[in-house]
């Protein structure tokens, strides 16, 4: 098997903000186990596709990658997928506590080739911000014991758990699985999850047909006709829509004023936020907030 060389932990993660770590060396497979203070990482291109798996709550994290941008909270639980040869900027407000997994991009594309359909050298991981997964959370777990509790079978069981991630990443996180079954007709289900996630991504700031559809893979033309199939509206009211969740959200849990609200979730105004408040609540933000206070 080819040997794969263990990541620079020490340029990723500086020692002076480790609270606590342990790194492996298994072969084509790494994992971190580390707690952060407040501060910023910013880490090179790598040959290793990073899953950060959220152990703890953080008020805020702010990640930069391939001309992808998002800003927002993570729950324990939050996934983020960093692809190989990615440059990665993070920036957390509160402390981290995180469980890194590092596949070599080698073995990923190796596994890819014994498919039925190899395709060598066309298989691409896609950036995702944060996702709910169970089977990477069950895989993280199972990792995560072999740290804490290794067996005598450890080397079997790392390299079942290793060839299952990139079989896993392959079929649900790569552009192989853009020629899955579409939904009525419209987008596979990955692309409507790529979709939502950058639309989720993004809801604080200016976004664009165009970018949405690049998140799946699509142009815009394409894009826009499938998923109003998928989702019965237009993409364009699809994020009108979730602005208005995410303003409902904040009316009720922060004492802010609505001018305030109506700029983080992305209307170019007050006067702007109310008109779709109204259309789709049918009070304004401001009643809607009274009634919540009562």
């Amino acid at each position: 098997m080819t040997p794969y060389p263990r990541p620079e932990f020490c340029r990723l993660y500086p020692t002076e903000s480790a609270l606590s770590s342990v790194q492996t060396n298994w072969p084509g497979l790494s994992i971190d186990h580390v707690r952060h203070a407040p501060g910023f990482r910013e880490a090179p291109p790598m040959p290793y596709h990073l899953i950060t798996f959220t152990l703890d709550t953080m008020p805020s994290l702010a990640q930069k990658r391939g001309g992808l941008q998002f800003d927002g909270p993570m729950q324990r639980g939050d996934i983020t997928i960093t692809p190989a040869q990615h440059g990665d900027w993070r920036l957390w407000s509160g402390p981290c506590h995180v469980l890194c997994l590092w596949l070599e991009e080698t073995y990923l594309q190796e596994v890819a080739a014994q498919g039925e359909s190899p395709r060598r050298g066309e298989i691409e991981i896609v950036s995702r911000f944060r996702v709910r997964d169970p089977h990477i959370e069950y895989l993280a777990g199972a990792l995560l014991a072999e740290l804490d509790r290794p067996s005598d079978l450890q080397q079997l069981t790392i390299e079942s758990l290793r060839t299952v991630l990139a079989v896993h990443l392959v079929r649900h996180y790569s552009n192989l699985d853009q020629s899955a079954t579409q939904i009525n007709g419209g987008l596979s289900p990955a692309q409507l999850r790529r979709a939502m996630d950058f639309i989720h991504g993004h809801l604080e700031g200016p976004m664009d047909l165009l970018s949405i559809a690049e998140s799946t893979g699509l142009s815009s033309y394409h894009f826009a006709r499938r998923f109003k199939r998928a989702t019965g509206v237009s993409p364009h009211q699809y994020v009108i829509q979730q602005r208005i969740e995410q303003a409902k959200r904040l009316l009720v849990s922060d004492a802010l004023p609505v001018g305030e609200i109506a700029y983080r979730v992305g209307f170019s105004s007050q006067s702007h936020l109310n008109h779709h408040f109204r259309r789709l609540v049918g009070v304004s933000p401001t009643q809607f907030q009274n009634k919540a206070q009562v």
